[in-house]
């Protein structure tokens, strides 16, 4: 919050409904490698939470990344969807 006060940033005007559906609403990231991606070098992230910390929550969320490639869950069984190893090459 101080980011927004020390930067002076404007708020975005309040929305109504489901801001999910809403096209004109900021969207959410498609998948954990993208918020990444954003959250990484984000300069309120660092100011927030200090550098280490942002760089312990991305190395964290990289190995998690990787696990979460390489396995596949209960419920991803149940969906009938099945891992298959990277082609080589």
């Amino acid at each position: 919050m101080a980011h927004g006060s020390d930067e002076t940033l404007t708020l975005r005007p309040p929305r109504d409904g489901d801001t999910v559906q809403d096209r004109s609403s900021i969207p959410l990231y498609a998948d954990p490698t993208e918020a990444l991606t954003y959250f990484e070098p984000s300069n309120a992230a660092q100011f927030l939470l200090g550098k280490n910390v942002v760089q312990h929550y991305a190395h964290a969320a990289r190995a998690e990344l990787v696990w979460s490639r390489q396995h596949v869950t209960a419920m991803e069984r149940r969906r009938g969807i099945a891992w298959k190893p990277p082609a080589a090459g």
